[in-house]
């Protein structure tokens, strides 16, 4: 989300601000855009963040190009760019006059050092794999050299390990969150761990700020979605996203908030661990795919603003296939628990979601309920996301099942299939899967992305079936962006 809006001032006053934050009154701004955010930072290091901390970074880091919605490409840091016949060579050529937040300047040397220190790092530096040689024939030219034909603009968009930073920066200095360290709009001002995050307009931009843009943004860390509401009804918090669906009729009714829910590619699904005693049996993963119950999920915990996933996708992914799971069936799961071959003393699960959202900790409670049905005891293990995230890394403290919020980094099905589930991957790859049918699928798709799509889509296709055969995780629900507004905002734009 990019915080280049408008606002009327009249509609928030100066004085209003400063209360709000009146332990920064030394930093008031007469133009703040004050942002309720669910989860604190777990990375700032802008190479190897993985999480929901890079909706921030995005407005402090910038890539060489962006996709838009429409899956079209835009200039970014890269005002044009080429592929030789042969497309394995790219050449890109950078924007003059570009300084990074340091005083560093932006040229083809710290594209080059960018992405080779990215690559290096545990994170999405895999995005740039294929890639053999970077060259940098001047400072506004990078050429990119891969092993195969690929097509290089969807990794140079990703939202993860394509930011381009400062090459005089330590590792120390990009992980601190002490300063930011890339070319975008808006710089770090500080931050608060668990509190806050404050962005500055950075005066030297390259690009266009409106002239009534915001000259700070204060992201209010919140994880608890009942203290977001209250910052609405306060008036606290000029946007809050992730509203509750139970909440949204009271917030909408709000004269001063609108309500905007925007289809989105965001989804929730449900890591499934293989190594893991029960759910290292197909019988018990079997089992849990058939007793969650993802209509009832739709409709009555998230209200109908998400929609059953029938596929690894979203169904507006474009080429998203339908690789179809079964409906929810207890008696076909007692059966499935039978065939297991353990006894009702090993039928125990444990299941973490994270406590800032409440569809995940509900949809974990129907679950329990059914699965008690069918002979399964459940054991629910809430926490905070970045917890979450590192007990399911150590077979030790993972769970059974966790709850997992997810979007494509780029316009793939190979991005996503690799990060979850290819076998030589373990940062993403909570699930512990392993299937060395699904890597070779995998890759035989990526090689034939660039120049034979409909080869690359069928082998993809035949990957998603090796998936759903293993219940390597469960997918749940695609769900729309759900954010409330206060009225005296403009111009705000959501990708």
């Amino acid at each position: 989300m990019g915080f280049n809006a408008l606002r009327h001032l009249a509609a928030v006053s100066a004085a209003s601000v400063a209360l709000s934050f009146s332990a920064l009154p030394s930093m008031a701004a007469d133009n703040t855009l004050r942002f309720a955010f669910p989860e604190d930072v777990s990375d700032w290091h802008p190479g190897r963040t993985v999480m929901i901390e890079g909706s921030a970074l995005a407005n402090m880091y910038e890539q060489l190009v962006y996709t838009q919605p429409d899956g079209s490409i835009r200039p970014g840091l890269a005002s044009e760019w080429s592929v030789d016949e042969s497309g394995t060579i790219w050449t890109f050529k950078l924007r003059e006059g570009v300084t990074f937040h340091d005083g560093a300047p932006f040229n083809s040397a710290a594209v080059k050092a960018s992405i080779e220190r990215t690559r290096e790092l545990p994170g999405f530096g895999f995005i740039w794999l294929s890639v053999t040689d970077i060259g940098t024939p001047d400072d506004l030219t990078v050429t990119i050299t891969t092993e195969f034909p690929v097509n290089l603009l969807g990794p140079a968009s990703s939202m993860w390990g394509a930011f381009m930073y400062s090459p005089d920066a330590t590792e120390e200095q990009l992980a601190s969150g002490d300063a930011s360290y890339g070319t975008g709009p808006y710089y770090l001002r500080l931050y608060s761990a668990g509190q806050r995050v404050v962005l500055d307009r950075n005066p030297d931009y390259w690009g266009d700020h409106p002239e009534n843009g915001f000259d700070r943004v204060v992201i209010n860390l919140v994880q608890e979605p009942s203290t977001r509401m209250q910052m609405i009804s306060s008036g606290e918090a000029d946007i809050v996203t992730d509203i509750p669906v139970d909440q949204i009729e009271s917030v909408d009714s709000n004269p001063d908030y609108t309500v905007n829910a925007f289809d989105s590619l965001e989804y929730r699904f449900w890591y499934i661990n293989h190594r893991v005693a029960p759910t290292d049996n197909i019988h018990v993963r079997k089992a849990i795919e058939l007793l969650w119950d993802r209509d009832t999920i739709a409709q009555g915990i998230y209200n109908g603003t998400s929609r059953p996933m029938t596929s690894v996708f979203p169904s507006n992914m474009d080429g998203a296939p339908e690789v179809g799971y079964p409906a929810f069936d207890i008696e076909a799961a007692k059966a499935e628990l039978e065939n297991s071959g353990l006894s009702p003393e090993e039928l125990t699960i444990t299941v973490g979601f994270t406590t800032a959202l409440d569809d995940l900790q509900n949809s974990a409670i129907l679950f329990q309920q059914n699965a008690a049905k069918a002979g399964l005891t459940v054991e629910l293990v809430p926490n905070d996301m970045g917890t979450l995230f590192a007990n399911a890394r150590d077979e030790a403290t993972a769970t059974n099942m966790h709850s997992q919020i997810w979007w494509p980094a780029y316009n793939s099905f190979s991005d996503t299939l690799y990060t979850l589930f290819y076998s030589g991957e373990r940062l993403w790859n909570l699930s512990m899967y392993e299937n060395s049918e699904f890597d070779g699928k995998l890759f035989e798709g990526l090689q034939n992305e660039a120049f034979d799509m409909p080869a690359a889509i069928a082998s993809y296709d035949e990957a998603m079936d090796i998936l759903r055969d293993d219940v390597a995780a469960l997918f749940d629900q695609e769900t729309k962006f759900i954010v409330a507004v206060e009225n005296g905002i403009e111009g705000l734009n959501y990708n």
